[in-house]
């Protein structure tokens, strides 16, 4: 069984070691942000949740290789904070890696296609969680990722709801989660508690 730990911190406390991480950071972080929390990690392998103004940052500041990109159909639209911004009917998770790419498309199985080794892009991803917790991602998309990847350690920095460990849990890989807000992270225990993994 899968060990979960959880920590409630600050991203920029911890400098842990993991086979990749896998985050949705907030919205609003810069990407230079996200680069200096990201470069206190050991992590060869990243999965990362953003939108496409964090990632443009980021990737030029990483040294990290950028693989590839899954988008995540959210299916329902987001409302927009501003008359300025658009409605956001998706995200990306790109793959990045530092020197070998670990992504095994022989490896998963996506459930929504039911074909072993058959894996596009383009990943439905609805929001079913969002009373839980108000940017919870969906457990079967971000399994249905981590399902393509050798690797048997996660790191989520900016988990929320506990979504990631919920997806580690299911495909047996060791992960750690930390939340900074107390109130999402009492939440997440309870979750992890009443499955009777921490």
């Amino acid at each position: 069984m899968a060990k979960i730990t959880i920590l409630n911190d600050d991203a920029v406390n911890n400098r842990l070691t993991a086979d990749m991480i896998v985050t949705d950071p907030p919205f609003e972080m810069s990407g230079q942000q996200l680069h200096e929390i990201i470069s206190k990690y050991n992590a060869p392998n990243l999965l990362l949740i953003c939108s496409l103004r964090q990632l443009v940052e980021f990737a030029s500041l990483t040294n990290y290789k950028m693989g590839f990109d899954f988008v995540l159909d959210l299916v329902a639209p987001k409302q927009s904070k501003s008359q300025r911004q658009p409605n956001y009917i998706h995200a990306h998770a790109v793959y990045f890696y530092k020197s070998k790419s670990v992504f095994n498309r022989r490896h998963g199985e996506r459930s929504d296609v039911f074909t072993k080794g058959y894996c596009p892009t383009i990943i439905k991803a609805s929001r079913e969680r969002n009373s839980e917790h108000g940017m919870a991602k969906n457990v079967t998309a971000i399994k249905d990722m981590l399902s393509f990847f050798d690797i048997e350690s996660v790191i989520d920095m900016f988990c929320g709801s506990g979504t990631t460990g919920l997806a580690c849990l299911e495909l047996d890989i060791d992960c750690t989660l930390i939340e900074k807000d107390p109130e999402h992270f009492s939440k997440m225990k309870q979750t992890f508690e009443f499955l009777g993994v921490i």
